[in-house]
């Protein structure tokens, strides 16, 4: 059975900041689990919302490149941004949603979806100075 969800349910009443294409992509990888959640029964809902939580937990990180949600940015030739807290490393603790997945995925499907790609890196590209 397939646990489908949508950009829409990725972005809720939080926007995530991230493109309609890059959520996309992280909801087919996230569609790996489908089978393992298929085999121990999960309820529906209860697999969509681990996918939704997966999708923004996965979207935060990308976001800061690995130092958090960004809680602040300047521009105009005095650039900063604060984030909220460096997060490289803690694998699922990083993010409230990420703590959530832990604790809703007692099957390991979509946890150890995100434990096999933990050498995965988020980051910006951009001009160098």
């Amino acid at each position: 059975m397939p646990y489908t969800v949508t950009v829409d349910d990725i972005n809720g009443t939080s926007p995530t900041g991230a493109g309609d294409d890059e959520i996309g992509m992280v909801i087919t990888m996230l569609q790996q689990a489908d089978d393992c959640m298929t085999a121990n029964a999960v309820p529906d809902d209860v697999g969509r919302l681990i996918k939704v939580y997966a999708a923004r937990h996965m979207l935060t990180l990308a976001q800061g490149g690995g130092a958090g949600a960004i809680t602040s940015q300047s521009s105009v030739s005095g650039a900063s941004r604060s984030f909220a807290g460096w997060t490289q490393g803690k694998g699922l603790a990083a993010t409230s949603f990420g703590a959530m997945v832990s604790m809703l995925d007692r099957w390991g499907c979509v946890t150890g979806l995100l434990a096999a790609r933990s050498g995965m890196f988020f980051g910006s590209v951009g001009p160098s100075r």
